[in-house]
């Protein structure tokens, strides 16, 4: 487990395209690496591999938050490929993301999972995660 650096682009850009499907616009190597050093002030990603090869990553985000002087840590994403499922490495990216984010000071680390993701939230309230809110988006259209 390891922070990844704009260098790994080109291990993470499959993962990301077997995540984020249609929605990924970095498609190429080099524009992954253009998003992770614009993104670098405020997501870390981490890079789970084994023997080598990219099994999954995390995506955490520290936050300044108005109501405290700690940052708010989010956990945006998080994806293990299928050939590494079910062997730790969900659980290592999350243990990495917690000590991450106490590092920088966040006492709680917030995420998001689909509502129609079962398995997500079962690992994550295995995890010992809890629901606390409802998480809404609106995608806004270019001619509002």
């Amino acid at each position: 487990m390891r922070t990844a650096k704009p260098q790994d682009a080109a291990l993470l850009r499959p993962l990301f395209e077997s995540f984020y499907g249609d929605y990924l616009e970095a498609r190429t190597s080099e524009a992954v690496r253009r998003n992770m050093k614009a993104a670098a002030s405020v997501d870390t990603v981490l890079l789970a591999t084994v023997d080598g090869r990219a099994a999954g990553f995390a995506s955490l985000r520290l936050i300044p938050q108005l109501e405290a002087a700690a940052p708010h840590a989010e956990l945006s994403d998080l994806y293990v490929a299928d050939a590494y499922r079910r062997r730790g490495v969900g659980r290592a990216l999350m243990r990495s993301a917690e000590q991450l984010a106490r590092e920088k000071g966040s006492s709680r680390v917030v995420l998001t999972a689909g509502l129609d993701d079962e398995g997500a939230r079962a690992f994550y309230r295995a995890l010992g995660y809890a629901s606390f809110g409802l998480t809404l988006q609106r995608h806004l259209e270019e001619s509002a």
